[in-house]
C-alpha cells in the first residue's frame, strides 16, 4: 500500500485545547513569544560517515570526518567536516563521496589528504584526491582516473609515503593498477597492481623488515609486495578484505571472507608472517574497520556477535578474547580512528551508517573514552520525522504530557521506536514502541482512568504482535481485540449521544471482525460501524464541532462517499447519519481544527486543495455553516496541521505544512492567522511542519511543532520546537 507519509492528525482534540491561558511572565507581565529548542538538537550527520582521521592544522588536534553527508550537527558541511572538541565546522565543500582520510607530510608540513569519488574539493579541481593544509585546498599530482577507497601513510623501508588504493588504473596520468605511491612530488606504480579494487593497505614487519600488504576485491584478496612484484600473503581469502591493521606483533585483516588459505576463519584473521589464524569464533558478520586503542584492537562492521558473544557491530579483541564495548548500533560501523582532540585525552572515534545507540540517541559519529560512548554535538533530538503530537492526560502518567508519534528510533537520550513522551524537560520511551510509523494518538477512559491508544502502520511492539492499533498499559503495548484490519490514521474521543467513545479513522475495511469502512466506533469493549461507513478513500482527520445545532463528529480525508451519498472529502456524522459539509473540496483534506477568532468557534480545514465548489480556497478554508470560505489569501502549498493558541497577543489560528508563503508573505513551514491576515513566526522553520499541539509546560503554556525540519528561527532543531514565552 502506498501511504501518505507523515500523515498529519492535526490535533484531533483541538476543541479541548482552546482554553489555554494568555502567556505571561512569571511576574505577571506580558512577554514576547519566541522559538526555543532546548535539548532538541540532533548531533548527527544527515548521511553516512565513511572515514575519520585526527589532524592538527596548527590550532591543535581535531577530528575530521568524511562521507556522504551534507550537514552535521545542523551545520552545513559537504562530505567533510571538522570537530574541534566542542563544535563541528565546515572546511569547504567536496563535490562527491569521501571514502578515505590520511595525514601526510610531503616536506612542506603535515596536511590532510582526502580521497574518494569527487572531482572538486574546496572549489579546486581535484581528481579523486585533494590536500587540505588547514586553510586551503589543492589537487595532488593530477589525482587518479577512478575512485580512491584507501589512503595510508606508511614507511615501506624507503621513507614515509602516501599509498592510495582504489578502483583506478592511472595515477597522475601514468599507469597504476588500483594501487600507487605518492612521495610528495611524483606517483609511482607498485608492480603490475591488481585486477580488482584495493580497499586496505598496511606495512607489517614479521622480523625480516617492513613489507607492504594490500587487501581488496581482487583475485585472492590478500597480497604482499616484495619491492617489484605482488605475491599471495600466506593464503588467499574466499571473499574481500576491506581493512588491515597491525596489533600486538601481528597483522590483522577484516572483511567479508569465511575462509583463509582454505581454513575456516570468519571475517577477521591474524597473520604472524607465516600463518593466518582465527580470532576465537570470529565475528558473526562482515568486518569493515580495525583500530588499535588503549592496548586493544577494536573491530567494527555489521555483525551481531563476536567470539559467540551477542553484541552489535563493534567489539574489542585483547589478543586472547572478545568483549563488548557498550554500544548497540543497528547498522554498519564503517570507520574507526583514535587520537586526542580538543585538549582532552585519547579517544576512539566511530563512524558509519549507525542509526541507533543505547541511551545516547541516534548518530553517525561517536566518541569512546574507554568506558562510555558520547555523541559529538550539542544535544539530543529525534532522528526522524514526527507525524502527530497530542497533549494527553493518561492514568498513572503523573499528569498531562505531550506525546509524539511518527517514524523515529530515538527521542533525546532514549531509544523510542516511533512513539515517545515529552514532560516539558525530557523525552522518555513508551515500552518497546512499534516497528512502523505512528499516525494517531488518543487517551480514552473505559471506566478505570484514561488509557493511551496509538494507531498507524505497524505490526509489532517488541515481541508482541500489535497490528495497526494498540493500547499502552503503562509498561508495554498490547493488541486490542477486534482492531481494524488496516492502517489507523486518526483518532478522537467523542460523545455521539450514547456516551463517550473512541472513534478511529484510516484505511481499513473491518473492525471487530465486521464491515466498518474507513471509520469505526470503539466503546472500550466492542466495535461498531457508523451509518454505512465511508468509502472511496480514507479518513485522515477527526474533530468534534458544534455549529449551533449540537455537537457532531466531523471527518475528513481522501474519501468521496459517506453513508452511501457523494461528499467532497469532508462529512458530518450526527443523529446516526452522515451528510456532506457544503461542497467539500477538490483534493484531500489533511487537517481539521476548531478556532474562535472572537466571533464564535468555527471549523477550519487544511490540505492540498484549491477549490470548494467554485470558490477558491488555497490550502486552508473556514466553514461558516453554509459554505467553505477562504482564510485570507491562503497558502502557497499544502497545510498539514492546525492549532488554536494564544501566544500573548490574543488567540490565533496556527498552520503547519509544506508552504513557504502565507497570505503572499514569506512564512516557511508555519504561520499564524489573526485579525484577518497571515504572519510568520519569526524565522519559521526550514522544512515541513506536520504536527502542532498546545502543551502547558509552564505559565501560559506553549505551542509545540513537529515534522521534518532541522531549523527553527535559524536555531538548530531536530524535528521538534517550541513557540511561546518562558
Amino acid at each position: 500500500m502506498n501511504l501518505p507519509r507523515a500523515v498529519s492528525i492535526a490535533l484531533v482534540a483541538l476543541a479541548s485545547l482552546l482554553a489555554s491561558s494568555v502567556p505571561a511572565r512569571a511576574g505577571g507581565g506580558p512577554c514576547s513569544p519566541e522559538w526555543a529548542v532546548p535539548d532538541f538538537v540532533q548531533p548527527a550527520a544527515n548521511e553516512r560517515v565513511l572515514a575519520l582521521a585526527v589532524f592538527d592544522d596548527g590550532g591543535g588536534p581535531a577530528l575530521y570526518a568524511g562521507g556522504a553527508f551534507t550537514s552535521i550537527d545542523g551545520v552545513p558541511a559537504r562530505r567533510v567536516a571538522k570537530w574541534d572538541g566542542a563544535r563541528w565546522s565546515s572546511i569547504g565543500a567536496v563535490e562527491g563521496l569521501v571514502r578515505a582520510l590520511a595525514v601526510f607530510d610531503d616536506g612542506s608540513g603535515p596536511a590532510l589528504y582526502v580521497g574518494g569519488s569527487f572531482t572538486v574539493a574546496g572549489g579546486v579541481p581535484a581528481r579523486r584526491l585533494a590536500r587540505f593544509d588547514g586553510s586551503a585546498w589543492s589537487e595532488v599530482g593530477g589525482g587518479t582516473n577512478g575512485g580512491i577507497h584507501s589512503l595510508e601513510v606508511l614507511d615501506d623501508g624507503s621513507g614515509p609515503a602516501l599509498f592510495a588504493g582504489g578502483a583506478f588504473t592511472q595515477a597522475g596520468g601514468m599507469p597504476a593498477s588500483r594501487i600507487a605511491k605518492w612521495n610528495g612530488s611524483t606517483w609511482t606504480a607498485l608492480g603490475a597492481g591488481f585486477n580488482g579494487s584495493v580497499r586496505a593497505i598496511a606495512v607489517y614487519d614479521s622480523g625480516g623488515g617492513p613489507v607492504l600488504y594490500a587487501g581488496g576485491q581482487f583475485m585472492g584478496s590478500l597480497a604482499r609486495f616484495d619491492g617489484a612484484n605482488w605475491a599471495p600473503a600466506g593464503g588467499a581469502t574466499n571473499r574481500a578484505v576491506v581493512s588491515l591493521a597491525v596489533f600486538d606483533g601481528s597483522l590483522y585483516a577484516g572483511g567479508t571472507f569465511s575462509r583463509v588459505g582454505g581454513v575456516p576463519i570468519p571475517n577477521v584473521a591474524s597473520f604472524d608472517g607465516a600463518v593466518w589464524s582465527s580470532l576465537g569464533a570470529g565475528t558473526g558478520g562482515p568486518v569493515a574497520s580495525l583500530e588499535v586503542f588503549g592496548g586493544s584492537l577494536y573491530v567494527g562492521g555489521f555483525f551481531a556477535s563476536a567470539g559467540g558473544i551477542p553484541l552489535s557491530n563493534v567489539a574489542r579483541w585483547d589478543g586472547s578474547g572478545w568483549s563488548p564495548v557498550g554500544i548497540n548500533s543497528n547498522d554498519i560501523i564503517a570507520a574507526l580512528a583514535s587520537g586526542a582532540v580538543g585538549g582532552g585525552g585519547a579517544r576512539l572515534y566511530s563512524g558509519g551508517l549507525l542509526k541507533t545507540t543505547d541511551e545516547i540517541g541516534s548518530f553517525y559519529v561517536l566518541e569512546w573514552d574507554g568506558a562510555v560512548w558520547s555523541p559529538l554535538g550539542s544535544g539530543a533530538g529525534l532522528d526522524d520525522r514526527i507525524s502527530v503530537l497530542a497533549t494527553l492526560d493518561v492514568a498513572g502518567a503523573g499528569g498531562p504530557a505531550l506525546y509524539a508519534g511518527g517514524r523515529f528510533l530515538t527521542a533525546g537520550a532514549s531509544r523510542a521506536a516511533n512513539v515517545a513522551k515529552w514532560n516539558g524537560t525530557r523525552w522518555s520511551a513508551l515500552g518497546a514502541g512499534f516497528d512502523g510509523e505512528v499516525y494517531a494518538l488518543a487517551a480514552y477512559d473505559r471506566g478505570s482512568g484514561p488509557e493511551l491508544y496509538a494507531g498507524g502502520f505497524f505490526f509489532n511492539s517488541g515481541a508482541a504482535i500489535v497490528r495497526y492499533f494498540g493500547k499502552f498499559d503503562g509498561a508495554s503495548w498490547g493488541a486490542v481485540p477486534g482492531s481494524p484490519n488496516g492502517d489507523v490514521a486518526s483518532m478522537l474521543v467523542h460523545d455521539d449521544g450514547s456516551g463517550p467513545a473512541l472513534f478511529v479513522g484510516g484505511y481499513f475495511s473491518q473492525a471487530g471482525g465486521m464491515p466498518a469502512t474507513a471509520i469505526a466506533r470503539f466503546d472500550g469493549t466492542n466495535w461498531s460501524s457508523l451509518g454505512g461507513g465511508i468509502s472511496g478513500g480514507a479518513v485522515l482527520a477527526l474533530v468534534s464541532f458544534d455549529d449551533g445545532s449540537g455537537p457532531a463528529l466531523y471527518a475528513a480525508g481522501t474519501f468521496t462517499m459517506a453513508g452511501g451519498a457523494p461528499v467532497g472529502r469532508v462529512a458530518r456524522f450526527k443523529n446516526g447519519a452522515w451528510e456532506g459539509v457544503g461542497a467539500g473540496f477538490d483534493k484531500l483534506v489533511h487537517a481539521l481544527g476548531v478556532h474562535d477568532d472572537g466571533s464564535g468557534p468555527a471549523l477550519y480545514a487544511g490540505g492540498p486543495f484549491a477549490l470548494s465548489g467554485g470558490t477558491g480556497v488555497l490550502h486552508v478554508a473556514r466553514w461558516n455553516g453554509a459554505e467553505w470560505l477562504p482564510v485570507g489569501a491562503g497558502l502557497n502549498r499544502r497545510l498539514r496541521a492546525l492549532a488554536s493558541f494564544d501566544d500573548g497577543s490574543g488567540p490565533a489560528l496556527y498552520a503547519g505544512g509544506d508552504f513557504s508563503r502565507a497570505g503572499g508573505r514569506p512564512a516557511v513551514g508555519i504561520a499564524r492567522f489573526k485579525d484577518g491576515g497571515w504572519s510568520a513566526l519569526a524565522g519559521g522553520t526550514d522544512a515541513r511542519v506536520a504536527a502542532l499541539a498546545v502543551f502547558d509546560d509552564g505559565p501560559g503554556g506553549a505551542l509545540y511543532a513537529g515534522g521534518n525540519f532541522r531549523l527553527a528561527d535559524n536555531m538548530r532543531s531536530a524535528r521538534f520546537a517550541r513557540w511561546g514565552c518562558r
